[in-house]
């Protein structure tokens, strides 16, 4: 098994949506992530604390055998699915524990 970390930006859409919508999308993005953590694909999901920065976003780590399964993870996300943030993936090695 492969570990996979997912990280999600703001994009400039964000300030274009409303409020309201985003936090609508961000339930969806929660609920999402919550049925991957019950499915064993999401390890551990969350906010970066400071979402005043450029940051402002989250982390999560997937653990799936490969790249592409990662990667349609990703974008099945809510908040990417709307284009209000956008995400990077980096393969990740777990050494502690072991």
């Amino acid at each position: 098994m492969k570990y996979w970390f997912f990280t999600i930006h703001k994009t400039p859409k964000r300030a274009e949506v409303t409020d309201e919508f985003a936090l609508e999308t961000l339930h969806k993005h929660t609920a999402y992530f919550q049925e991957l953590g019950r499915q064993g694909k999401c390890m551990f999901a969350g906010p970066f604390v400071d979402q005043t920065t450029e940051l402002g976003g989250g982390l999560y780590g997937f653990q799936c055998e490969t790249e592409e399964e990662a990667r349609e993870l990703a974008e099945k996300d809510p908040l990417v699915i709307e284009g209000i943030y956008s995400y990077k993936i980096y393969e990740w090695k777990k050494v502690v524990p072991e």
